[in-house]
């Protein structure tokens, strides 16, 4: 996988990936800790290629765990427990929001929300339209 690469900014400032287009740009356990994920939607949204996607996984702040690791409820999990708990009430505030099928709808792109993990996380989908050259 040569042509993977994973890019860091700061909030707020402008994506310093130029010239270059992406079919999926991935999310994960980030935009929900935004006051304003629309700017780096956005910017996300103007680098994908046609039929491109942006993938967003987000934790929903529901369900306790034991339904995930009914088997593993030991100390070697603690890291889960922690982001849970870390996360749960900025994840149960996304939840409750619609901003990326508003942003879906707002630029013509096709959305789609999947509960995933026993419902523990949710994976939102937001796909460009294909065109043909």
């Amino acid at each position: 996988m040569d042509d993977v690469g994973f890019y860091v900014s700061k909030p707020g400032e402008k994506l310093l990936i130029e010239n270059k287009k992406f079919d999926v740009i991935t999310f994960c356990s980030i935009l929900f800790l935004l006051d304003d994920p629309h700017f780096l939607l956005s910017e996300a949204k103007n680098m994908l290629n046609s039929g491109g996607k942006i993938i967003v996984l987000t934790p929903t702040g529901k369900g306790s765990g034991v339904s995930y690791f009914p088997d593993n409820i030991n100390p070697r999990n603690w890291g889960f427990w922690m982001w849970r708990n870390a996360t749960k009430k900025n994840a149960l505030k996304w939840g409750k929001k619609t901003i990326l099928a508003d942003f879906g709808k707002e630029h013509q792109l096709v959305y789609q929300k999947t509960l995933v993990f026993k419902g523990l996380a949710s994976l939102e989908v937001l796909q460009t339209k294909a065109y043909k050259k």
